[in-house]
This record gives C-alpha cells, sequence and structure tokens, in this order.
C-alpha cells in the first residue's frame, strides 16, 4: 500500500480517500514547512490489545495544531485504538464541499465560534458575512475539532459524549 500525502501544494485532493490500514502504523506529522501527513512506524509501547470484535474507525480531524482542544481529541482518538488524520485548517485549508455540508447539518450557530478572539477582532461589516465565507477566510472562527468519521457522521467539539459516540462506533 502506497502511503498518502497532503501538503499544503496539493491541499485537499486525494487524502480523505486513503485511510491507513496497516496495524503498527500511525500518522505523524512531518517537521518541515510543508507539514505533509506520512506513515511512520510507531515507537511508543505498544498499544493495549483491542477486545475482539472491537471496531476500528477512520477518523478525519479538522483543526489547528496549536489547539489544545484538537490535541486532546487526537490523542485521546487513538488512545481508542482508532486511525486519526489531522488536518490543519489554517495550513491546509477545508475541503469547499465539506465545509457546505458541515454548514447545512450542523447550521451557522453550531459551527461558528463567536467567543473566539478572531471573532472579536473583526468588524462589523465581516461579522455580517455568511458563515462558509467567513470560516474559509478566517478559519480560527470555526469551533474545533470538526471530526469527520469513515461512516460520514461528523461531530462539532470535543466533549464526553462525542468521545463516547466514536468508542460505540
Amino acid at each position: 500500500m502506497m502511503p498518502c500525502f497532503q501538503s499544503k501544494t496539493a491541499k485537499n485532493t486525494g487524502f480523505l480517500g486513503c485511510k491507513p490500514r496497516l496495524s503498527g502504523f500511525r500518522l505523524a506529522k512531518s517537521v518541515t514547512l510543508s507539514y505533509s501527513y506520512r506513515y511512520q512506524a510507531d515507537s511508543r509501547a505498544a498499544k493495549p490489545a483491542l477486545g475482539e470484535g472491537t471496531l476500528i474507525m477512520y477518523v478525519t480531524l479538522y483543526g489547528l495544531k496549536n489547539c489544545d482542544s484538537c490535541r486532546k481529541a487526537l490523542n485521546e482518538i487513538e488512545a481508542d485504538g482508532h486511525q486519526v488524520a489531522m488536518i490543519d485548517v489554517r495550513e491546509d485549508g477545508m475541503d469547499p464541499g465539506l465545509l457546505a455540508g458541515l454548514l447545512a447539518k450542523h447550521g451557522d450557530d453550531t459551527l461558528l465560534n463567536r467567543n473566539s478572539t478572531t471573532w472579536r477582532n473583526l468588524t462589523d461589516e465581516e461579522k455580517g458575512k455568511k458563515a462558509y465565507t467567513l470560516i474559509t477566510n478566517h478559519p480560527a472562527v470555526m469551533k474545533r475539532p470538526v471530526l469527520v468519521a469513515d461512516e460520514g457522521k461528523s461531530y462539532i467539539g470535543w466533549t464526553a459524549d462525542i468521545r463516547a459516540e466514536l468508542k460505540k462506533g
């Protein structure tokens, strides 16, 4: 199986359809400026054995690499035995179709973080724009993390309820 790469130059192309299916591998962030994803052998201690019949999901996490909630979600989802790919929306952007679908499913009020510093620093004219335009131009105004599981389910934020839902599969 060929590894999947997502970089700033090839943003939003082909990565979402490529799912890691090798055990003992995890997605790792490249330290290079291009911020790409690649397979890397897991050098950490062995993960606890999953129970028989446990469903391993492939989750794409959209957020910011410096966001505490996103990092916490990433670590906890990996600890639950699921495969996670993190997309930094500030660096790599978000697929326009996915963003439109999330806004249609969850609504502007759920997806826009009106308590963020980014929102408070926007002008009144910018605050009056549509949510799609705001999130496209200012990705940090989006509530984070946005999780998209392989079966098409999507979640906004990271709460105990969302973690329990992901554990169930």
